[in-house]
């Protein structure tokens, strides 16, 4: 997934769709929590184009579904910032590179350990 200079890439996480969105368990049953998160992701994936998109799972139907959208599939735990981090150092732009999170703290870690001209949290 090299990309041309100038061009950005996005990593994307992403967990097993079994079990997604467990804090709706009150309110969504089982198949409604993992065709939400399911929908999500792909809204995500989807958006990032034309960005070279690379979705990190540990799971091998997140991975096929990665695939069919178009999008390289990165085999390691979806939560690993560190991998995050060296992936974006081995093949990203220099250019800009962005995290979305809700975890405060793994915003701050990007932001430090990212090497770029821009690092954006939670920006489109």
């Amino acid at each position: 997934m090299d990309a041309p200079a100038g061009s950005h890439a996005v990593l994307v996480p992403v967990k097993s769709f079994r079990g997604a969105k467990g804090r709706l368990g009150r309110v969504l049953a089982p198949a409604a929590r993992s065709a939400l998160a399911r929908s999500m992701a792909e809204h995500v994936v989807v958006a990032s184009a034309p960005a070279a998109v690379a979705v990190v799972h540990d799971d091998a139907e997140v991975g096929t579904w990665a695939e069919n959208l178009g999008a390289l599939a990165i085999d390691g735990p979806p939560g690993d910032l560190d991998a995050a981090v060296d992936h974006i150092a081995r093949f990203g732009s220099g250019h800009s590179e962005a995290i979305v999170t809700s975890d405060v703290r793994a915003a701050d870690r990007f932001v430090e350990a990212v090497d770029a001209a821009a690092v954006l949290v939670n920006a489109s």
